[in-house]
């Protein structure tokens, strides 16, 4: 019905699991890489009068995971896939 009054209701979760081994270990500094598996759940529904329609999406993003340590530690997550 054009013009009447739509419901939407959106939902996204995320989830990561990280495994990283340490690539250099020194006296002062430690350097970690590794991956991370990001898993996305989204959900997306509108409700125009009397109708209804849902999106479901659930889907794997691989991530490159690098840390570091020099007297504090610094960790990041890197979005990279291959080509």
């Amino acid at each position: 019905m054009p013009g009447g009054a739509v419901q939407a209701t959106d939902t996204f979760n995320s989830y990561r699991l990280t495994y990283r081994d340490a690539a250099h270990q020194g006296s002062r500094t430690t350097a970690w890489i590794g991956l991370t598996a990001k898993i996305r759940d989204a959900v997306i529904a509108l409700e125009p009068g009397g109708t209804s329609s849902q999106k479901d999406d659930l889907g794997l993003v691989p991530l490159l995971h690098v840390a570091g340590q020099c007297r504090r530690r610094v960790a990041g997550t890197a979005a990279w896939t291959p080509t």
